[in-house]
């Protein structure tokens, strides 16, 4: 059957069909293609992937295991289908860092937590102008002696979600209502200030500089452990 063709759609599942031409032009090759493909049910033989065979797929799919990663594969699709041709990739992706897990806080009860956050939450009318995307800057807020966030002295400026909710209820990204009902009993005490940018577009460079800065703040401030809050 020509591709096309309503039938294919109706028969694709239960049928085996081979494609055509859309005219009667292409019908000796079909014919040639379709004995072929004929002899080998006959004989029992095992039928690969519709790219591979040459039939038209019938619309389910299978989870195989292959020798090779799509990133060393190139597909060529027309309309008999798709086959796949092995190449070494032109480019390799960057290496990603990997960072050993830093142990657990040793006495929690008396640690100092503090807070930093990707979540671009600023005072409100973002007086520090920090960006909204492609951040290469981080700033530090004050929340000592606050107990809650009154949403008409907070926004979140952050470019790559809808902060209408957060805006709405800033604790959604800074939980500082649930942080200051732990404080004293699951741990010591909050940190005086937050720490924050805004975390979408961020150039690995930026990010890796930007969180030793803050790193070296939290060391200096004596801190036993850090609250991770993002979006």
């Amino acid at each position: 059957m020509y591709p096309e063709n309503p039938g294919v759609a109706l028969h694709r599942r239960h049928a085996t069909i081979l494609p055509t031409t859309a005219t009667a032009v292409g019908m000796e090759d079909t014919l040639q293609r379709l004995a072929a493909f004929a002899v080998r049910l006959g004989q029992g033989e095992a039928i690969g992937p519709p790219w591979q065979a040459g039939y038209l797929p019938h619309g389910t799919r299978r989870v195989e295991l292959r020798e090779n990663s799509a990133a060393s594969a190139r597909w060529i699709c027309s309309r008999r289908g798709c086959v796949t041709r092995l190449s070494a990739p032109k480019s390799r992706l960057p290496d990603v860092a990997r960072v050993a897990p830093a142990p657990p806080v040793q006495d929690l009860a008396h640690a100092q937590i503090a807070i930093v956050t990707t979540s671009g939450l600023v005072p409100h009318g973002n007086p520090d102008k920090l960006r909204q995307s492609y951040s290469t800057e981080w700033k530090k807020y004050s929340i000592d002696g606050l107990s809650r966030l009154n949403p008409a002295d907070w926004e979140s400026i952050h470019g790559g979600f809808d902060t209408s909710a957060a805006n709405t209820d800033p604790h959604l990204v800074l939980p500082l209502d649930a942080l200051r009902a732990l404080e004293g009993s699951a741990y010591g005490q909050l940190h005086s200030a937050y720490y924050v940018t805004a975390g979408v577009g961020t150039a690995v460079s930026a990010a890796q500089r930007m969180g030793a800065e803050i790193a070296a703040e939290l060391v200096a401030a004596d801190i036993g452990g850090v609250i991770l809050t993002a979006t």
